[in-house]
């Protein structure tokens, strides 16, 4: 596994006097913009666009109300809609509303407006979805893992001329009708400093701008200050404001490798006695005995913060939770599993991976079979997925299939499996049975074309999968590696007959996904791209509807 990443830019040396300097200004700048929330005002995303309407959502400069201003023409004379939305402290600054009555496969533009009528200066726009009987192409992005492993947004006067998130700003020349983010859009668990860790960049840098914090959360105002960080850059704003967002969580939204029942229920007493840390919920991570810092396990405030903020810092629908589920793991009433059409050629299925599943360290066996979508969002995704009459089914996953995940490992050494299958024979922790449910599920129903996007590895893969043996790939798996996140790497679980078509492993690069369906043909092509929007080589997948 290598521990950076190379880049097009040529490292500098920077004296050590310089950095000193450098890194005090830039810790100060950052500083002062904290404590001018001007600076860092108006934000703006649309997320889940449909035929007739999307979620507007908005980050003011300070509390009051302010109409969302809705026009199908960009100087908005003659506003088709005006919501009006309350932004208080409570809730982080953030509001959202959203829009129906909106005509199908159209633009439209969006602004805000205060009570006496003066817009503020910041847009944004969308096209609506098509209706289902439309058979248009359709382009959208995808990816995960941005800001992990000490990997910031970059400063001015960095290597290369580019500074923030530079990445979002070769997604927003793609044009794309909407990006699907995979989680992981934020590491509440990672500190960020003024150092680059970029493998170019000289050792002592000051090229990045530090995030604010000791480099974890406590509580909800932790959460906000870091989503703050991320989301107030000016390359990701600008992406959102002209691109619509549907956004899932991962497990750095909350803590590595957690999930809603381990964080709020905690082991079982037998489970307590085979692994005594299970018990640790100190979000710092202090150093065991044997110097590696400890996973969190048992923290209820720490997922109740953290389920918060992503709503309110995403523009997320609002989704009753499932009648009869656990209101502790929905402490809101609200769910983020859901499916998004877009017309006669695309069907989304945004899966949540965290909420519900069963603690890592659980085992997974025929007789307690473990879940990592509970009964619920998996029966609801059994039935939209045999229902749905689009051409491609593509079902978003935070974490991938066959790809191992997981760090802890119990005291046998068997590694606690934070992805979908084991990867290891005699591994009992993964969630392989719930999945090969599924699997089962298509060869059932006659479910065809159907394509994961999966995230949460930090380098890219296509698989093809064929559990039957038939010769012919039942289904495919695009895993993209990180926006702007250290590299990873991983051994690839064999039970479902997996082919790998590409992988980047040893070598993984800061990468952003496209998925195109073309009207005429229904031809399904993913490419992989570079940090300035170039066709990675290999990374290719062409597929031809059955």
């Amino acid at each position: 596994m290598t521990t950076g990443f190379s880049t097009t830019s040529t490292a500098q040396v920077v004296p050590t006097g310089r950095r000193r300097l450098a890194t005090a200004l830039l810790q100060g700048a950052l500083l002062l913009g904290a404590l001018l929330p001007a600076a860092q005002a108006q934000l703006l995303a649309t997320g889940d666009p449909r035929p007739d309407g999307a979620v507007l959502w908005a980050r003011a400069e300070s509390p009051g109300e302010l109409r969302f201003e809705i026009s199908q023409e960009a100087h908005f004379e003659q506003p088709v809609q005006n919501l009006a939305a309350r932004f208080d402290l409570s809730g982080g600054l953030t509001a959202q509303v959203e829009v129906r009555g909106l005509l199908p496969g159209t633009r439209y533009h969006w602004r805000l407006v205060r009570a006496d009528g003066t817009p503020l200066l910041a847009r944004a726009g969308f096209v609506t979805a098509p209706v289902a009987a439309d058979k248009r192409s359709v382009k959208l992005l995808f990816g995960a893992d941005l800001g992990g492993q000490g990997y910031g947004r970059l400063a001015p006067g960095s290597p290369g001329g580019t500074t923030g998130w530079p990445i979002f700003e070769a997604m927003r020349a793609e044009s794309a009708d909407f990006f699907i983010a995979l989680g992981d859009m934020l590491y509440s668990d990672r500190p960020v400093t003024a150092e680059a860790p970029d493998m170019t960049f000289s050792k002592g840098n000051a090229f990045q701008l530090p995030k604010p914090g000791p480099g974890y959360v406590n509580n909800l105002d932790d959460f906000r200050r870091d989503w703050l960080y991320h989301r107030s850059e000016a390359h990701i704003d600008r992406f959102y404001r002209g691109t619509p967002l549907v956004a899932t969580w991962d497990d750095h939204e909350l803590v590595n490798d957690s999930g809603g029942p381990e964080l709020v229920y905690g082991p079982r007493p037998d489970e307590l006695a085979r692994d005594a840390r299970l018990k640790n919920s100190d979000p710092s991570r202090p150093r065991a005995a044997d110097k590696r810092r400890q996973s969190v396990f048992h923290n209820p405030e720490l997922y109740r913060a953290g389920r918060q903020a992503m709503f309110e810092w995403n523009p997320l629908p609002v989704l009753d939770a499932a009648r009869g589920g656990d209101a502790a793991l929905s402490p809101e009433g609200r769910r983020l599993y859901r499916s998004l059409r877009w017309g006669g050629l695309l069907e989304v299925f945004m899966l949540d991976t965290r909420s519900y599943r069963d603690p890592r360290y659980r085992v997974d066996s025929d007789a307690t079979p473990k879940t990592m979508l509970g009964a619920a969002q998996k029966q609801w995704l059994k039935e939209q997925l045999a229902r749905s009459t689009a051409l491609w089914k593509v079902v978003v996953s935070s974490v991938p299939l066959a790809i191992e995940g997981g760090n802890e490992r119990d005291p046998a050494r068997h590694i606690y499996r934070d992805a979908w299958l084991p990867v290891e024979s005699d591994n009992p922790y993964a969630y392989g049975r719930e999945l090969r449910e599924l699997v089962a599920h298509f060869k059932r129903e006659r479910i065809a074309n159907v394509v994961f996007l999966t995230g949460d590895q930090h380098f890219s893969n296509l698989i093809a999968y064929d559990p039957d043996g038939d010769g012919q790939p039942d289904f495919h798996e695009a895993n993209i590696g990180p926006l702007r996140a250290g590299p990873g790497d991983g051994k690839l679980d064999t039970s479902l007959n997996p082919r790998r078509l590409f992988t980047d492993e040893g070598q993984a690069e800061h990468t952003y996904g496209s998925l195109r369906i073309d009207g005429d043909s229904g031809e399904l092509v993913i490419l992989f791209h570079d940090v300035a929007g170039r066709e990675r080589p290999g990374a290719r997948l062409q597929l031809r509807p059955r």
